[in-house]
């Protein structure tokens, strides 16, 4: 993502760029993309949240926030769009993160807007997971973590209330999932930034040539 909200797909070892989806054109990012492998396919997804025009009941055009899946093509690499839906961000106060819940190679999204964190499969975005939250604080998005070193994966949200009377902390929510790194330290998290003690490397792998993901954590067998 540029600084001007732009999409660009570019070469990790030269720095050029291969293909671009301007702001003005489709979607304006404004936070860093997730990216993963969300059908097991040779290549990853990217999923973000940016803002959108969007027509009303009585053709105004609107800015609201979106949430956008992207692929690019590996031919080309042209990049489609695979699903835009407005969010309820009134502040986008919300994210992505994506993790292989199950372990089987399949990455799942993990998605937040100002009153729901929902969990989605596949390129359909089958459902498989919705939980109520009420905030208002831009760009909390999710991270996953091994919040208790019980050998499994937590999703981990702030929330605010808003004008809502609601407890405002962080929300934990955690099942039978695959195992995670202990570890999320920042909010453009990419794997390689951070070991799980907490030391930073002196010098940082390259993220793109290892596992080419973003914004999530690889699963682990505890």
């Amino acid at each position: 993502i540029g600084l001007n909200g732009g999409i660009f797909i570019i070469n990790g070892q030269t720095g050029a760029i291969l293909s671009s989806l301007p702001s003005n054109v489709e979607a304006s990012a404004i936070i860093p993309p997730t990216i993963v492998n969300l059908d097991n396919s040779g290549g990853p997804e990217i999923a973000l949240v940016g803002t959108c025009t969007v027509q009303d009941v009585e053709g105004h055009l609107q800015q609201r926030t979106c949430s956008f899946g992207f692929a690019g093509d590996p031919a080309t690499p042209e990049i489609r769009t695979l699903w835009r839906e407005v969010s309820d961000n009134v502040t986008s106060s919300g994210g992505v993160a994506g993790f292989d819940f199950e372990g089987d190679g399949w990455y799942e999204l993990v998605q937040c807007d100002a009153s729901e964190l929902a969990a989605f499969a596949g390129l359909e975005r089958q459902r498989l997971f919705s939980a109520p939250r009420a905030s208002t604080s831009a760009f909390s998005a999710p991270v996953i973590a091994d919040t208790d070193s019980d050998g499994r994966a937590e999703i981990v949200l702030a929330q605010d209330g808003g004008v809502i009377p609601v407890n405002q902390g962080l929300l934990v929510f955690g099942e039978t999932w695959a195992g995670a790194r202990r570890i999320w330290n920042q909010f453009d998290y990419h794997i390689t930034n951070v070991r799980e003690n907490g030391v930073i490397p002196r010098f940082e792998r390259p993220h793109w040539l290892e596992l080419n993901a973003t914004r999530t954590t690889p699963p682990q067998c505890r």
